[in-house]
C-alpha cells in the first residue's frame, strides 16, 4: 500500500498496487518520466529496454527488438501508450518467458489516420483454460483512452501477438528541442 499528501491537502490518497515493490518502484520511476513531448520511436525503444533490462540477472535471457515509425507525442497520449506497453510487455514476462528465455518483437507503425502497436513473443501461445485477467483489462481501457481497440492473435510460429489499433495522435513539432524529452533512465 502507498499512501501520500498532496500539498495543501490533509486527505490522504491510498492505492494498493500488486506486485513485487522493486517492480512496482521501477514502473512508477519509468511513467514519471512523461512529462514532456517525445517520439514515440524514442521513447518506446529506451522504455522497452528498461523494461527487459528490469528482469536480467534471472536464469533465463530475454532478447527483445523495437522497430518503430518516428512520430512526436504529447504527454496526453504517450501516458497511455506507455501504460499498454508496460501491460503487454509485462503479460509476456510473465506467462511467455516464465521457466524459459525467448524474444520479443515490439513494433510501432504510423499508417495515416491509423497506428498500430505490437508486442511479439515467442512463448507457447494461450492455453485452452487461459483467463483472461486484469491485464488484458487495463490494455483495453489504455487502448480507449486513445480511441482504440487490442487483440490478441497466435503468432506464426508460436507465440503470442498483442496488438493495439488506435487514431493516431496529432503529430506534434516543439518549438523548443529542449521539449522534446525522453524517459528519465534511472541511475543516469
Amino acid at each position: 500500500v502507498f499512501s501520500w499528501r498532496r500539498p495543501g491537502r490533509t486527505d490522504r490518497r491510498h492505492v494498493v498496487i500488486v506486485g513485487r515493490p522493486a517492480a512496482v518502484r521501477a514502473r512508477v520511476e519509468r511513467l514519471a518520466g512523461i512529462r514532456r513531448h517525445a517520439d514515440a520511436r524514442i521513447f518506446l525503444t529506451e522504455l522497452v529496454a528498461q523494461l527487459v533490462a528490469s528482469e536480467t540477472g534471472r536464469e533465463h535471457v530475454v532478447t527483445s527488438s523495437v522497430e518503430a515509425d518516428s512520430l512526436v507525442v504529447d504527454p496526453d497520449k504517450l501516458a497511455p501508450l506507455a501504460l499498454w506497453l508496460v501491460e503487454a510487455v509485462t503479460n509476456a514476462q510473465k506467462h511467455a518467458f516464465v521457466g524459459r528465455g525467448g524474444d520479443l518483437k515490439v513494433r510501432f507503425s504510423v499508417q495515416g489516420e491509423t497506428s498500430v502497436l505490437e508486442i511479439q513473443d515467442d512463448g507457447t501461445g494461450v492455453s485452452e483454460t487461459f483467463r483472461p485477467g486484469v491485464g488484458r483489462t487495463l490494455m483495453g481501457a489504455f487502448a480507449r483512452q486513445l480511441r482504440g481497440s487490442v487483440e490478441f492473435v497466435p503468432a506464426a510460429g508460436g507465440g503470442m501477438i498483442a496488438r493495439m489499433t488506435f487514431a493516431t495522435p496529432e503529430a506534434i513539432v516543439p518549438t523548443d528541442p529542449s521539449d522534446l524529452g525522453t524517459i528519465a533512465v534511472p541511475g543516469r
